[in-house]
C-alpha cells in the first residue's frame, strides 16, 4: 500500500483513484481534502475552506487505510508543505510506504505560467517587474539559509513549489531518499504519451497501469 502523490489521472483496476469524497464519488484532485493539513503554510487558504473540507480529509484518509494495494493521491497544493506538514500528512494519512512522485516543469515556463495566471486574476503587471518582484522574493544567504526561511515563511511558499531540487530534498527526508522520483514533463514537439509513459515507470505499477494513457 503506497501513496503517491501524482497528477496524471488513470483508472487502473487494481488501484484506488479516483476516491470518492464527500459528494464527489470520482474525485481525481485531492488538494482541498489535504487543507485542513496545509493550513498554516499556504497564505491563500481560507480559514472558511478549512472546515468546510474537514470531511473530505476524514474520507481521504479511510480512503488510503482501506485500499488493497495502492492508493493515488494527487494534489498540486501537496508540493507546497514545508517539511513539518509534509510529515504530518503523512503521517495522519497512515500508509505503511509512502512514494512521492514530482512533476516537474521547467523553471521558465512555470514562471511565465504564474505571471499569465496574475493577468487572467485581473492583476496585471509587466513581465519584468513581476520576475524582479519573484527574485527578490528569494531573498540573501545561502541556499540553507533560503531554506530556512521558506521553510518558516508562509509567504513565500512559491519558493517552496518551484526549487525543485529543493522540493525533492525536503520530501526524501520526510519518506527516505529511495522513495522520491522526480518526473520532468517533456518539452513542447514531444509526443503527448509521453508524460504518460515517464510517469508509469516512475511508479513501478507497469503491470497494473495500461500501457496507453487511459
Amino acid at each position: 500500500q503506497r501513496l503517491l502523490p501524482e497528477l496524471a489521472p488513470t483508472l487502473p483496476a487494481d488501484v484506488v483513484y479516483p476516491i470518492g469524497l464527500g459528494r464527489n464519488p470520482t474525485q481525481f484532485n485531492h488538494e482541498d481534502a489535504c487543507y485542513p493539513v496545509l493550513d498554516p503554510d499556504i497564505p491563500y487558504i481560507k480559514p472558511s475552506s478549512v472546515g468546510r473540507h474537514a470531511a473530505k480529509w476524514e474520507d481521504l484518509q479511510t480512503a488510503v487505510a482501506s485500499a488493497p494495494d495502492v492508493a493515488l493521491v494527487s494534489g498540486e497544493a501537496i508540493c507546497l508543505a514545508s517539511e513539518r506538514r509534509a510529515r504530518d500528512l503523512v503521517q495522519q494519512l497512515g500508509a505503511p510506504q509512502v512514494d512521492v512522485i514530482i512533476t516537474a516543469r521547467d523553471l521558465g515556463s512555470v514562471i511565465t505560467s504564474a505571471w499569465q495566471q496574475l493577468i487572467r486574476n485581473g492583476r496585471p503587471r509587466p513581465l519584468a517587474d513581476f520576475l524582479n518582484s519573484w527574485m527578490d522574493s528569494r531573498g540573501p544567504g545561502t541556499l540553507t539559509e533560503q531554506e530556512q526561511r521558506w521553510e518558516d515563511d508562509p509567504s513565500l511558499f512559491r519558493w517552496r513549489e518551484y526549487a525543485i531540487g529543493s522540493l525533492a530534498a525536503r520530501w526524501q527526508r520526510v519518506v527516505g531518499t529511495d522513495h522520491v522520483t522526480v518526473v520532468t514533463v517533456p518539452p513542447s514537439g514531444n509526443p503527448p504519451t509521453e508524460l504518460w509513459h515517464r510517469f508509469r515507470e516512475a511508479t513501478g505499477l507497469q503491470s497494473q497501469l495500461p500501457v496507453e494513457p487511459p
